[in-house]
């Protein structure tokens, strides 16, 4: 009951969150999960508290268009007939749409900021499509000429799509047609076209393009069954074509005919021949069109019609105009400007309609300047803008009807959302004491309209409008505000009632009264962290674990008993606990136990873990195990007995010996507590995608079912239920897709395997058959079959679908012969129709028998059994034979026991899976039985001690061999036969624990676990079983045929941009496209649902996914609008609350928004804000008119010409029309922002210097500029690479990873990144999923080279010959200095004054690869990480390039042009990557052999030979490659007499990185920027009498924007704004969100630190050193040292009379504690004292600890 209430909707997703957490990393610790529970439930550990938001509502206006006075009439009447035709337009509009219409009409410029989900799109539709209907009636000789008459301007592709599926909807409909033709008489309707690199297609006309492009669109479209296409009509996604056969067969003619009657055109070609009406496209297409000849029609077409009449004005619509921001929104801006002087008319011709629901409310005055700058106005223009932010509806409480949340609390929120829905509105209403009578509650359409009409007077309700419209408020404050007074669960449960029944109500046009949101935030554990003292007086039970207080998260050091605090460790197999600790090696004896390493010389340290001993367990030394007792307090370990029970003394063991694998780290090979071999010891940090997937899958369930019809169902298993997730990176939302459908499978897989087990064994029961595995598959089938299961993706779920087809047939022929279905014979199904099965089947299969901590039988649910009774009789009789006296029942538990060993030891289960199955699952050395091999020590040791000796134990052994067979593809080793065992499932068995290692099992032998063979194990009761109910109550319950126990798979896709390869001529629709329809329920070639959409930002903003009322976040993006547009996908048009799921990170900016979830979800979104004033976009703007007017001439475009023609044939007559070209004044005003024109004529010169260096470059290294291809590079592609032409801020440097088919001749995805990002995401060693498919990066490639005959052999080889991609570098490698350089300055390194200079090549990547050209098992799916450094700036100061400031004493500054910035990637340890310069193979790291056994990063289609990796054509060499940027370069003189400038001394870096984020936040508050237009850096240089922190400040745009340069005569200004960014209003500690931290920073976060940056600043300005700290500061600090002091008087710390001494053997020194910027022998610190820095207590406590210790 109430399972959708919003209580219970919390609750589900809460508890499923704990449950996963508690089982599966507590499972196996039933004590710890009982101390950890208390602590998981409260608020603000896992979760937070739910939010309710909903969307600010609007006045509408019954009749509203009729009452308008100011809309024409002739306008009306096309309205009202759009009306009376549901053609989009309502009879009741919002006052906004009212005043948008009205206010076009009156010739007004519009933005429209209203909300999202409040019609903007009417808002902008219904003028347009008014305007072209009344032309068509009122001028037809002006509708004769063709022209755009309405512009629709987009920022991405999504949304061109999704825009033209509603002009489909809205206009391409024949009803739209009929109206249009009889009113206005026209035969040529208003036509649109898509104008966008997804148009089909590219360069010129071919026949061979025409028939490909016919071909697609009859399979795709015109050969759809009848049901898939009215889908996909109603979606919007059909073309409009009045005939599309008629269409597609002119194609095979060659010829693109279009039809007056078609209101859609589709090809490029089309449109070329005729001008669309209406052009959807985006700002970098319509920046080619603009350049190109082949869309010059298009212009000519539009310029004539607008000269044909001055009523002619072209609507230029800017919809989602929020996301043009910045430098990037100023290039849009001037591409406007650019439209306008193309076409060659006044900014009067045309009139804008701009929309955005992400506008700050009263901003008016920034919000007209964002208009006018976008738009071309100029100021004084501005008061004809009309913004329209809507009438917000006020919560009128007149005639309102109380209502007792005691009358409702009992009503069923369940029953809304089932078959009788209406009569359950019904009895709500009764309970409301509403006037039921007055409602037909058969009729669903009259009750929604009643339901709206009644509950808008209803004062519980109103009051929640009004709380949550528009405003994020907590479900408790919400309910208490609504029924005050009321007992918390009753207020509670009636506010839920309201918000659940509020949805159902319904205006007469749609319209839902209330769709609200809940928001819930929800994380994982970042650790579990113990108080090591056994005698704690802060814990709050009592146990056997001998541990104090347990802390989840956030801790202190050390607890408020005295006992250190330290990081708790598990093994997951049987829960033994281990606490992290670091010794000193350093230290004599190494005894000090610290819980943190410190971040100096942490290479001294090593990780130990010590496993805490139970009280109820005994353990002895070893060779390598010591057995100690830690003081908790002092955090000591001593060797003697002597502290056994003594208080605070933890007694714990611990091993003396490092894997080879962890050289750091001392462990255990076997666990102490279950003796398992190969220990693997994990943290309590929940890790990985599984918890979301819970969430996630909880999310789904609790919707309401959206699908009841009983066929659909079979194809939709999931009841239409949808989650759309969004994450902030295409890798993650990749690897969301495949791990959330892998965890899927899984999760279903165990049930249907279970509940086969169960049907095999009924059917051999009836049949009286062995129920062996072999025939497992067979009844999985059959369970799959009645429970209309899907299963797998790819080939596999092919196969199994076929399978099912076959034993449907069976069935139904059995049925026909009136057998019933038991009847039909498992064995001879397998035998003659599933000899093989799917590699997923057994994979799953494999996975779920022999996982170590997650298997049938660690959950208490299944266990291999013999099953053959022939061979166990000839066993048994062997057995008595050699006088080995077994019971039948001690024979089944022995060879229960040994299976269960060597299927988690080896995955030796069924001798049919190949090896490559295996090894997908597990990295184990050794697969199988050893034949020659015995029974594990254990094993062995019990044997002995109940009379089998080692002679009967090989008996036993060989016997038990019997139920083995070779592997088909290991000879060697043995395999359990299925054949001959079964899979026991009995809800009847005992279950038996062990108390020793904590591990399950159906049986005991002789009394001694199965597992450790130490144990007594105990008979298991509810309790024990609760550790496991997460996952093992599911499965029951699909065992027993519970309804809720699903086993349908949820099936995850990805939609990030990666997937959007496409060719148009021959995929109908991308990747990402068909998921959208797959998601939308829409089956594509029989594929059946997307349940789950993981998206990244493509699907944000402005697509509309009708009823979706659930979004997942993985983490909490970057900014406020980002969440709220993600949010605001969901709820649109849904009749149920929709729910907001956030899983977060537990980094800091998601932390800081766990923690205060009301600032992402509803707050006010930043300002909008583009950059015109802006010279050097101007100077890339002016250059785009100058070469297209001078190509013009010569009837070619800039993406025709050739460079190399360009320069040898065009240059010098460029130069001369250049110096000719002038605009007129008329020319200026349109086309540059402002008054000053003074810069014009420079810039002309710019551009003749930046051709010259062109020239140069061309000429000095031809091969530069052909591509891979061997075709000369374009003159656009090279003028948009220089910088000389805009950019968009989108990167010039793009590289792909090229996953290429099978046979090598053709590209299927090739995702594809800025080279700065892809030399760290595709870097060799590093893991990319695509489409559910993990790559590991393999070598640098590009696609093309492997085609010249000349290069085939070895495609890498002229890209080594090139300096431009490979060429020699010089860097120092001391690590706190980051000089690169490509000149050698000789040994000694030029910043850092060492002698540290080292030699390497630099390999500049021209595209990436993955291994052996193909995908990698998910066993080897280990990423070797690496990442690019920050940007290094190398290049020497110059003097007469710097200025003094006049106010900041210490500091020079300069502007400086074209600076080079060299991002470098130097791979693990900075040993480069290994690469062979014939193929390109790469791997991470200096190894040459390791190289020689990877294959080539690819396959040739024609070539069979590999490439060997020959010796000599290997190198080592990091990935990187230089840019020019210009920057604004801050020198600040540091005295190194008096500031401590050492690395070691902890304040030099977080200083200069801290003041760096500072600048550059001060700088985007200076320029009114986005503080991500710009970036920052540091670097420090070392003179002998001074050394010097530069800050560089420089333009993220990939050619700059110019901004350093504003900044270059305001230094004083920039460090004046520093100052005010570093005084915290928070009043933080070193840095928190309100200062320096930020969504792209988090990787620095822990250097960050306002106080350094403000003493660095200080320092600058008057040579200010940081003031010494104070008595009270320095007392506490030291605490942390006094509090490791020993408790046996050997050393302490005392504070008297205002100082702190240190004692040891009775002498005594002062301590004093100074400010790290200090140099230690400053004159302010006392003669003889110990000198402790600050940061050095704060950072490194253990190495404070040593200095203070050591000095007496």
């Amino acid at each position: 009951m109430d399972e959708y209430s919003i209580v219970n909707t919390h609750e589900a997703l809460k508890e499923r969150l704990i449950d996963y957490i508690e089982t599966a990393y507590f499972g196996k610790n039933d004590e710890l999960r009982e101390l950890c529970r208390d602590e998981l439930e409260k608020q603000g550990v896992l979760w937070k508290e739910p939010y309710i938001e909903a969307n600010p509502a609007y006045v509408s206006v019954l009749n509203g268009i009729s009452k308008s006075d100011k809309i024409p009439k002739n306008i009306k009447d096309i309205l009202f007939q759009m009306i009376d035709k549901k053609m989009g337009v309502y009879c009741s509009p919002y006052t906004h749409q009212i005043q948008a219409i009205e206010n076009f009409y009156s010739g007004k410029e519009l933005f429209v900021a209203t909300g999202t989900g409040s019609g903007k799109t009417e808002c902008f539709m219904w003028p347009m499509v008014t305007t072209l209907v009344a032309e068509a009636k009122q001028n037809q000789s002006s509708w004769k000429q063709r022209g755009v008459r309405a512009m629709m301007l987009y920022p991405m592709n999504a949304l061109v799509s999704d825009q033209i599926g509603r002009l489909r909807k809205m206009i391409g409909t024949e009803s739209f047609y009929k109206m249009f033709l009889d009113y206005t008489g026209s035969e040529r309707r208003p036509q649109f076209g898509m104008y966008t690199g997804r148009t089909p297609y590219a360069g010129d006309m071919r026949r061979e393009q025409d028939k490909a492009l016919s071909e697609t669109l009859r399979k795709n479209l015109i050969y759809r069954d009848e049901e898939t296409i009215e889908q996909l009509k109603t979606m919007g996604k059909y073309p409009s074509k009045y005939s599309l056969e008629t269409f597609v067969d002119g194609l095979i003619e060659g010829k693109h005919i279009t039809d007056n009657r078609d209101a859609e055109l589709i090809t490029r070609f089309e449109m070329q021949c005729n001008t669309p009406d209406i052009l959807i496209t985006n700002y970098s297409m319509l920046e080619y069109m603009l350049m190109r000849q082949e869309e010059q029609s298009l212009w000519d077409d539009t310029k004539e019609w607008l000269n044909m009449s001055e009523e002619n004005r072209l609507l230029f619509i800017i919809d989602e105009a929020h996301m043009y921001r910045g430098a990037s929104g100023g290039e849009v801006a001037l591409l406007i400007r650019r439209f306008l002087h193309k076409l060659g008319v006044s900014r009067n011709k045309i009139q804008f309609i701009l929309t955005s629901a992400s506008i700050p409310q009263n901003e008016e005055n920034k919000v007209r300047k964002f208009v006018c700058d976008l738009t071309a106005l100029c100021d004084v223009e501005s008061s004809n803008i009309q913004i329209i932010t809507g009438e917000r509806e006020d919560v009128k409480y007149e005639e309102a009807k109380k209502i007792n949340a005691s009358a409702i609390v009992s009503f069923d929120i369940d029953s809304l959302h089932s078959e009788n829905k209406l009569m359950a509105i019904k009895k709500v209403c009764e309970l409301m004491e509403l006037p039921v009578d007055n409602c037909d509650f058969t009729d669903e359409k009259m009750v929604e309209n009643w339901l709206y009409d009644v509950l808008v007077k209803i004062e519980p309700l109103l009051k929640i409008m009004e709380c949550c419209r528009g405003n994020a408020i907590s479900y408790d404050e919400l309910a208490d505000k609504v029924f005050p007074g009321e007992e918390k669960w009753v207020a509670q449960k009636a506010t839920s009632v309201l918000l659940s029944i509020a949805p159902l109500a319904k205006e007469k046009d749609g319209q839902v009264l209330f769709p609200s949101r809940l928001h819930m935030m929800f994380r994982g554990i970042s650790g579990i962290y113990a108080c090591a003292n056994p005698n704690c007086t802060e814990k709050k039970h009592s146990s056997h674990i001998p541990l104090g207080k347990i802390y989840i998260g956030k801790h202190e050091d050390v607890c408020r008993c005295g006992g250190k605090i330290y990081e708790l460790l598990n093994d997951r197999t049987c829960g033994a606990l281990f606490l992290r600790g670091y010794i000193d090696e350093m230290e004599p004896q190494a005894r000090f136990v610290w819980n943190k390493k410190g971040i100096v010389f942490e290479q001294n340290f090593k990780e130990v873990h010590y496993y805490i001993i139970p009280d109820n367990m005994s353990l002895d030394s070893k060779r390598d195990v010591k057995i100690g007792w830690l003081n908790s307090i002092a955090g000591r370990i001593e060797q003697d007995d002597t502290h056994a029970g003594e208080p605070n003394y933890l007694h714990v063991a611990y091993s003396t010996k490092c894997p080879k694998e962890s050289p750091n780290i001392f462990t255990f090979g076997s666990c102490p507590r279950c003796k398992k071999m190969h220990l693997h010891v994990s943290d309590f940090a929940t890790k990985g995608n599984e918890p979301f997937f819970h969430l996630v899958s909880e999310q789904l369930m609790i919707q309401p079912p959206v699908i009841t019809d009983a066929a659909k169902l079979e194809f939709t298993p999931n009841a239409g239920r949808k989650v759309l997730l969004f994450s902030d990176s295409r890798q993650r939302a990749a690897t969301l897709a495949k791990e959330l459908t892998s965890v899927a499978d899984e999760d279903a897989m165990r049930k249907a395997i279970t509940v086969s087990a169960k049907e095999l064994t009924n059917w051999a029961q009836a049949a009286d058959r062995d129920p062996s595995m072999d025939l497992l598959y067979v009844a999985f089938l059959k369970v799959a079959l009645d429970n209309k299961l899907r299963f797998f993706y790819g080939n596999d779920e092919k196969d199994m679908h076929d399978h099912l087809q076959t034993m449907k047939e069976v069935i139904e022929r059995q049925e026909r012969r009136g057998r019933r279905a038991r009847n039909i014979d498992y064995a001879e199904m397998k035998k003659q129709k599933f000899a093989t099965v799917p590699e997923l089947y057994s994979r799953y299969l494999l996975k779920i028998l022999c996982s170590n901590f997650r298997s049938f039988t660690d959950l208490g649910l299944c266990w291999i059994e013999p099953c053959n009774y022939d061979l166990i009789d000839e066993v048994i009789e062997c057995l008595e034979d050699n006088e080995i006296k077994l019971s039948e029942d001690e024979f089944y538990a022995i060879f229960a026991a040994w299976t269960a060993e060597v299927l988690t030891d080896s995955y030796a289960y069924d001798y049919d899976i190949n090896r490559n199955v295996r090894r997908s699952i597990t990295n184990i050395p050794r697969f199988g039985i050893d034949p020659e091999g015995k029974f594990p020590n254990r094993f062995e040791k019990l044997f002995r001690e109940t009379g089998i000796d080692e002679a009967k134990q090989l008996v036993l052994y060989k016997q038990l061999l019997k139920f083995t067979q070779k592997g088909k593809d290991d000879n060697e080793n043995l395999y359990i036969n299925p054949q001959l065992v079964t899979l026991k499932f009995d809800d009847e068995q005992k279950w038996y624990k062990c108390p020793s290692c904590g591990r399950v099992f159906p049986y005991t032998l002789w009394n001694k676990c199965v597992w450790c063979c130490n144990g007594e194990p105990i008979q298991m009761t509810d309790n024990e079983f609760e550790g496991l109910s997460f996952w093992r109550k599911p499965i029951l319950d699909a065992v027993e045929g519970k309804k809720d126990a699903l086993m349908t798979r949820i099936n995850t896709e990805e939609h990030t941009a990666q997937l959007s390869h496409k060719d148009q001529r021959i995929d109908m629709w991308s990747t990402t496209e068909e998921y959208e329809l797959r998601f939308q329920n829409v089956y594509i070639d029989d594929k059946g649902p997307v349940d789950v959409l993981s998206c990244t930002t493509t699907m944000e903003v402005g697509i509309d996914i009708g009823s979706l009322t659930a979004v997942g976040l993985r983490n909490i993006p970057p900014m406020r609008e980002n969440y709220q547009q993600r949010a605001g996908r969901a709820g649109r048009r849904g009749s149920a609350i929709s729910t907001i799921v956030t899983y977060t990170d537990n980094g800091p900016h998601d932390s800081y928004y766990f923690n205060h979830p009301e600032k992402i979800i509803a707050g006010e979104p930043r300002h909008p804000f583009i950059d015109t004033d802006n010279q050097k976009l101007i100077y890339r703007h002016l250059n785009v008119i100058y070469v297209s007017e001078y190509l013009n001439k010569y009837g070619v475009s800039a993406n025709a010409m050739g460079i190399i023609d360009f320069i040898n044939n065009h240059l010098n007559l460029f130069f001369d029309f250049l110096k000719n070209k002038s605009f007129t004044k008329q020319e200026l005003e349109s086309l540059v922002p402002g008054r000053d024109y003074s810069h014009v004529e420079e810039q002309k010169q710019l551009l003749v210097k930046a051709l010259e260096t062109l020239q140069r470059k061309v000429y000095d290294f031809k091969d530069d500029y052909f591509d891979s291809n061997d075709n000369e590079k374009k003159v656009l592609d090279v003028f948009l690479e220089e910088g000389i032409f805009p950019t968009y801020s989108f990167p010039r440097n793009v590289v792909g990873f090229s996953i290429e088919n099978r046979t090598g001749d053709k590209i299927e995805q090739e995702p594809d990144r800025a080279l700065d990002m892809a030399i760290s995401e595709y870097a060799p060693g590093r893991l990319i999923v695509v489409n559910k498919k993990t790559y590991k990066s393999g070598g640098i490639y590009n696609f093309h080279s492997k085609f010249r005959d000349e290069d085939k052999a070895h495609p890498a080889r002229k890209y080594f010959d090139s300096k431009e991609y490979y060429r020699s570098i010089f860097y120092c490698e001391n690590s706190s200095c980051n000089w690169v350089g490509t000149e050698d300055p000789g040994k000694v390194c030029p910043f850092c004054r060492q002698e540290s200079i080292q030699y390497k090549h630099m390999i500049k990547p021209w595209g990436f690869a993955p291994e052996g050209g193909t995908s990698i098992r998910e066993a080897e799916a280990d990423a070797e990480m690496t990442y690019a450094e920050l940007p290094s700036y190398a290049s020497p100061i110059k003097d007469e390039e710097m200025k003094n400031s006049s106010e900041y004493s210490m500091i020079r500054y300069g502007r400086l042009i074209d600076q080079p910035l060299t991002i470098l990637n130097e791979g693990p340890q900075n040993e480069g990557f290994t690469v062979c310069t014939e193929c390109g193979a790469a791997i991470p790291g200096d190894n040459m052999i390791e190289l020689q056994k990877k294959d080539q990063p690819y396959r040739h289609p024609r070539i069979r030979a590999k490439c060997q990796h020959p010796s000599d054509r290997i190198v080592t060499a990091f990935l990187g490659y230089q840019f020019l940027t210009d920057m604004i370069l801050v020198e600040i003189e540091l005295d190194p007499t008096q500031i401590n400038t050492t690395h070691e001394g902890l304040w030099i870096e977080s200083a200069a990185q801290s003041l760096s984020e500072a600048m550059v936040l001060a700088a985007g508050q200076l320029l009114d920027i986005e503080f991500s237009d710009m970036k920052s850096g540091y670097r420090l240089r070392y003179n002998p009498n001074k050394v010097c922190v530069d800050i560089f400040l420089f333009d993220s745009l990939s050619s700059g924007a110019g901004y350093s340069s504003m900044l270059a005569g305001r230094i004083a200004d920039l460090m004046n704004e520093t100052f005010k960014i570093l005084q915290c209003s928070k009043n933080c500690a070193t840095a928190c969100h309100d200062c320096l931290k930020h969504y792209w920073n988090q990787r620095m976060h822990n250097k960050l630190d306002r106080h350094l940056a403000e003493q660095l600043l200080d320092w600058s300005k008057i040579k200010k050193l940081a003031k010494p700290i104070e008595y009270k500061e320095q007392v506490r600090l030291i605490l942390g040292i006094k509090e490791n002091a020993l408790l046996d008087a050997d050393f302490d710390i005392v504070c008297e009379n205002q100082k702190i001494y240190c004692v040891k053997n009775g002498e005594k020194r002062e301590v004093y504690v100074y400010p790290a910027m200090w140099m230690q022998n400053s004159p302010q610190i006392p003669d003889g004292c110990i000198a402790v820095s600050d940061k050095l207590i704060i950072n490194s406590m253990p190495q404070a600890y040593s200095l203070i210790r050591n000095s007496l």
